[in-house]
């Protein structure tokens, strides 16, 4: 006569279910489960069912489990479209790399934090002298009374109230910005961060990408990462969907510096555009 599993097989069991419906209602990470293992055990017990119950407990195990992979492949989609990189994807980042570029990446990064430098007696003669002929401190420091002001920022409610820039003038060049960018998407729903916000001119690249962040805060538009290929779009909406807030929750730091945007005028010069 079969005899039934052992309770210490059931209660393995049973654990493993409470710990995934765990993850699931409290939002841990569900990485934490480690679903290689579990599903060995489960593989190793397989032979051992006979009775119904034990198919059921095992079923719903595995009903867990799939569960569980379920909600990894989410984090790794909310982690992604936040960028939030974290080692799984700076570990797929890297394998994605070919040697080359490693190591060009490596050599970019590189930072050296020991010098070391060399005097000559010359040098020494010339330092000595400097210091003997330098002026009391009194007579080379002169302190005059200041006054210290706290720095603050300047935002568009400020600009509005002090009639440098309107507010119909602010939303009228925001409108048409946003018409272009529909104009530039068409058919393709997207359009690459870069070719959007780029001009001829530096300056005229500063501008854009500040009246890019205002179609994103505002509703008018929303940002596209892809942070394994170091990617960024623009997805305009046809629609303005501004928060209640007025504000977009999530703020995405984008490095519009002086070499970059020479780099993509070299590139785009090259391509002959």
């Amino acid at each position: 006569m079969y005899a039934p599993k052992s309770k210490a097989e059931q209660s393995y069991l049973l654990q493993i279910i409470e710990l995934c419906q765990m993850v699931g209602q409290k939002g841990v990470n569900p990485f934490e489960v480690d679903v290689k293992e579990i599903l060995e055990k489960l593989s190793e017990q397989l032979p051992a069912w006979k009775l119904p119950e034990e198919f059921v407990l095992d079923v719903k195990t595995l009903s867990e489990i799939a569960e569980i992979i379920k909600l990894q492949g989410d984090w790794v989609k909310h982690q992604s479209s936040s960028l939030y990189v974290d080692s799984l994807l700076v570990a797929l980042k890297i394998r994605m790399l070919d040697i080359k570029s490693l190591a060009n990446a490596f050599a970019k990064a590189w930072h050296p934090t020991v010098a070391v430098e060399q005097f000559s007696q010359e040098r020494l003669k010339n330092a000595v002298e400097y210091w003997n002929h330098l002026l009391p401190l009194e007579a080379r420091f002169w302190r005059l009374p200041y006054k210290q002001v706290p720095l603050t920022f300047t935002n568009l409610n400020d600009l509005f109230k002090m009639g440098l820039l309107s507010e119909k003038e602010f939303n009228d060049l925001l409108e048409s910005y946003w018409e272009d960018l529909i104009k530039k998407t068409g058919e393709k729903k997207e359009i690459s961060y870069w070719d959007f916000i780029y001009a001829e001119d530096y300056e005229s690249a500063v501008f854009r990408a500040y009246l890019t962040s205002f179609l994103v805060t505002y509703g008018y538009a929303t940002l596209k990462v892809e942070p394994i290929e170091g990617k960024v779009f623009i997805v305009p909406f046809r629609q303005p969907t501004r928060s209640s807030a007025g504000i977009q929750i999530s703020t995405i730091p984008i490095s519009i510096d002086y070499e970059t945007w020479k780099k993509i005028k070299e590139t785009k010069s090259g391509n002959g555009e």
